[in-house]
Protein backbone atom coordinates (compact mmCIF):
# COMPACT_ATOMS: atom_id res chain seq x y z
CA UNK A 1 0.00 0.00 0.00
CA UNK A 2 2.68 2.76 0.73
CA UNK A 3 5.02 2.27 -2.55
CA UNK A 4 1.49 2.61 -4.23
CA UNK A 5 0.68 5.18 -2.99
CA UNK A 6 4.22 6.88 -4.25
CA UNK A 7 3.49 5.66 -7.39
CA UNK A 8 0.02 7.19 -7.52
CA UNK A 9 2.00 10.47 -6.46
CA UNK A 10 4.54 10.50 -9.20
CA UNK A 11 2.01 9.59 -11.99
CA UNK A 12 -0.34 12.64 -10.69
CA UNK A 13 2.56 15.03 -11.17
CA UNK A 14 1.77 17.69 -14.09
CA UNK A 15 4.92 17.03 -15.52
CA UNK A 16 4.02 13.52 -15.71
CA UNK A 17 0.36 13.42 -17.00
CA UNK A 18 1.55 16.08 -19.88
CA UNK A 19 4.18 13.73 -20.85
CA UNK A 20 1.46 10.56 -20.97
CA UNK A 21 -1.21 12.84 -22.45
CA UNK A 22 1.27 13.49 -25.28
CA UNK A 23 2.79 9.99 -25.91
CA UNK A 24 -1.13 8.08 -25.62
CA UNK A 25 -3.80 10.44 -26.63
CA UNK A 26 -6.35 8.06 -26.91
CA UNK A 27 -7.70 6.65 -23.79
CA UNK A 28 -8.61 7.48 -19.91
CA UNK A 29 -5.94 8.63 -17.70
CA UNK A 30 -5.18 5.30 -15.99
CA UNK A 31 -5.29 3.08 -19.46
CA UNK A 32 -2.41 5.77 -20.41
CA UNK A 33 -0.27 5.00 -17.24
CA UNK A 34 -0.49 1.44 -17.62
CA UNK A 35 0.61 1.43 -21.27
CA UNK A 36 3.39 3.38 -19.99
CA UNK A 37 4.31 1.23 -16.97
CA UNK A 38 4.64 -1.61 -19.56
CA UNK A 39 6.75 0.19 -21.85
CA UNK A 40 8.74 0.63 -19.38
CA UNK A 41 8.96 -2.34 -17.86
CA UNK A 42 8.29 -1.05 -14.60
CA UNK A 43 8.07 -4.60 -13.20
CA UNK A 44 11.45 -5.40 -13.89
CA UNK A 45 12.48 -1.37 -12.65
CA UNK A 46 10.65 -1.96 -8.92
CA UNK A 47 12.12 -5.44 -8.97
CA UNK A 48 15.95 -4.27 -9.28
CA UNK A 49 15.41 -0.98 -6.98
CA UNK A 50 13.55 -3.44 -4.18
CA UNK A 51 16.80 -5.27 -4.43
CA UNK A 52 18.79 -2.60 -4.15
CA UNK A 53 17.29 -1.57 -0.85
CA UNK A 54 16.90 -4.81 0.78
CA UNK A 55 20.27 -5.48 -0.15
CA UNK A 56 21.69 -2.82 1.74
CA UNK A 57 19.83 -4.09 4.86
CA UNK A 58 21.45 -7.22 6.98
CA UNK A 59 21.22 -10.71 5.56
CA UNK A 60 18.82 -12.33 7.13
CA UNK A 61 14.78 -13.28 7.10
CA UNK A 62 12.80 -10.36 6.42
CA UNK A 63 10.22 -9.35 9.51
CA UNK A 64 6.85 -7.79 8.69
CA UNK A 65 8.16 -4.26 9.81
CA UNK A 66 11.29 -4.37 7.63
CA UNK A 67 9.24 -5.28 4.60
CA UNK A 68 6.92 -2.75 5.99
CA UNK A 69 9.48 -0.04 6.24
CA UNK A 70 10.93 -0.67 3.08
CA UNK A 71 7.23 -0.44 1.45
CA UNK A 72 7.65 3.16 3.45
CA UNK A 73 11.11 4.03 1.65
CA UNK A 74 10.15 3.31 -1.76
CA UNK A 75 7.10 5.69 -1.03
CA UNK A 76 9.12 8.29 0.71
CA UNK A 77 11.44 8.41 -2.43
CA UNK A 78 8.91 8.71 -5.10
CA UNK A 79 6.62 11.46 -3.42
CA UNK A 80 9.65 13.76 -2.41
CA UNK A 81 8.03 17.62 -2.26
CA UNK A 82 9.30 19.85 -4.81
CA UNK A 83 11.81 22.38 -3.75
CA UNK A 84 10.36 25.99 -2.88
CA UNK A 85 11.54 28.86 -4.12
CA UNK A 86 10.92 32.44 -3.33
CA UNK A 87 11.65 34.98 -6.53
CA UNK A 88 11.78 38.41 -4.91
CA UNK A 89 11.07 41.88 -7.16
CA UNK A 90 13.73 43.60 -7.34
CA UNK A 91 12.48 47.32 -6.57
CA UNK A 92 10.02 45.67 -4.09
CA UNK A 93 6.96 46.93 -5.47
CA UNK A 94 5.19 43.39 -5.79
CA UNK A 95 4.91 40.62 -3.38
CA UNK A 96 7.47 37.83 -3.49
CA UNK A 97 6.35 35.51 -5.57
CA UNK A 98 6.82 31.20 -4.68
CA UNK A 99 7.46 28.81 -7.17
CA UNK A 100 7.90 24.99 -6.74
CA UNK A 101 10.33 23.29 -8.83
CA UNK A 102 11.30 19.29 -9.03
CA UNK A 103 14.09 20.33 -11.47
CA UNK A 104 16.35 21.17 -8.96
CA UNK A 105 16.02 19.98 -4.92
CA UNK A 106 18.20 21.49 -2.69
CA UNK A 107 20.26 19.31 0.13
CA UNK A 108 20.40 20.70 3.05
CA UNK A 109 17.93 20.39 6.03
CA UNK A 110 16.83 23.65 5.47
CA UNK A 111 13.04 24.59 7.10
CA UNK A 112 10.27 24.51 5.02
CA UNK A 113 7.30 26.62 5.50
CA UNK A 114 5.49 23.79 7.47
CA UNK A 115 8.40 23.20 9.79
CA UNK A 116 9.85 20.02 8.00
CA UNK A 117 13.57 20.15 8.72
CA UNK A 118 14.31 16.46 7.74
CA UNK A 119 14.59 16.89 4.22
CA UNK A 120 18.12 15.21 3.76
CA UNK A 121 17.37 11.49 3.77
CA UNK A 122 14.43 12.29 1.19
CA UNK A 123 16.64 13.69 -1.43
CA UNK A 124 19.29 11.36 -0.99
CA UNK A 125 16.46 8.47 -0.95
CA UNK A 126 15.28 10.38 -4.04
CA UNK A 127 18.35 10.28 -5.80
CA UNK A 128 18.27 6.65 -5.52
CA UNK A 129 15.17 5.94 -6.49
CA UNK A 130 14.49 4.68 -10.38
CA UNK A 131 12.15 7.32 -11.65
CA UNK A 132 13.45 11.03 -12.75
CA UNK A 133 15.02 13.32 -11.89
CA UNK A 134 17.99 11.28 -10.37
CA UNK A 135 21.00 12.78 -11.80
CA UNK A 136 23.23 15.03 -9.06
CA UNK A 137 25.18 17.92 -10.47
CA UNK A 138 27.20 18.00 -7.96
CA UNK A 139 28.86 16.81 -4.84
CA UNK A 140 30.22 19.84 -3.15
CA UNK A 141 28.77 19.03 0.79
CA UNK A 142 30.76 21.63 2.74
CA UNK A 143 33.04 24.64 3.26
CA UNK A 144 32.47 27.98 0.96
CA UNK A 145 30.82 25.81 -1.83
CA UNK A 146 27.41 26.39 -2.80
CA UNK A 147 24.55 23.47 -1.74
CA UNK A 148 24.50 20.93 -4.51
CA UNK A 149 21.43 20.29 -6.78
CA UNK A 150 19.48 17.34 -7.82
CA UNK A 151 18.61 18.00 -11.76
CA UNK A 152 17.57 16.12 -14.96
CA UNK A 153 20.56 15.22 -17.09
CA UNK A 154 20.98 17.62 -19.54
CA UNK A 155 18.86 19.86 -18.33
CA UNK A 156 20.28 23.38 -18.58
CA UNK A 157 20.56 24.14 -14.88
CA UNK A 158 23.88 25.84 -13.02
CA UNK A 159 26.64 23.30 -14.40
CA UNK A 160 28.84 21.59 -11.78
CA UNK A 161 32.25 22.84 -11.39
CA UNK A 162 35.76 21.45 -10.42
CA UNK A 163 38.08 22.64 -7.99
CA UNK A 164 40.87 24.53 -10.19
CA UNK A 165 43.09 21.83 -8.91
CA UNK A 166 41.58 19.40 -11.18
CA UNK A 167 40.78 21.15 -14.27
CA UNK A 168 44.53 21.84 -14.27
CA UNK A 169 46.07 18.41 -14.06
CA UNK A 170 44.35 17.32 -17.00
CA UNK A 171 46.29 17.97 -20.36
CA UNK A 172 45.03 17.16 -23.96
CA UNK A 173 46.29 14.40 -25.72
CA UNK A 174 46.47 13.73 -29.74
CA UNK A 175 46.06 9.75 -30.68
CA UNK A 176 49.41 8.64 -32.24
CA UNK A 177 48.81 7.20 -36.38
CA UNK A 178 50.08 3.99 -37.30
CA UNK A 179 50.37 2.57 -33.67
CA UNK A 180 49.27 -1.00 -35.07
CA UNK A 181 51.50 -0.55 -37.64
CA UNK A 182 49.02 0.85 -40.32
CA UNK A 183 48.13 4.67 -41.13
CA UNK A 184 43.95 3.56 -40.90
CA UNK A 185 44.10 1.74 -37.86
CA UNK A 186 43.89 5.43 -35.86
CA UNK A 187 44.55 3.37 -32.65
CA UNK A 188 47.32 5.02 -31.04
CA UNK A 189 49.92 3.04 -29.07
CA UNK A 190 50.34 5.13 -26.57
CA UNK A 191 49.23 8.99 -26.08
CA UNK A 192 51.42 12.02 -26.67
CA UNK A 193 50.47 15.45 -25.19
CA UNK A 194 50.20 18.10 -27.34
Amino acid sequence: MFAATGLRTLFNRLDATELLDKLYPEGDYWQKVLRYCEAGNLQAVLDEYVFQLRSQQAPREITVEQLQALADDIRRALSIKPAQMLAKHPDGSHEDLRMGSRFAVRYSNAKTDDGDSNRMPDVRRAFNRPAWPFVLASTSVGGRHPLPLVGPLGHPLERARQPRRFRAARRPYEPVAGACGSEECGVPARPRRL
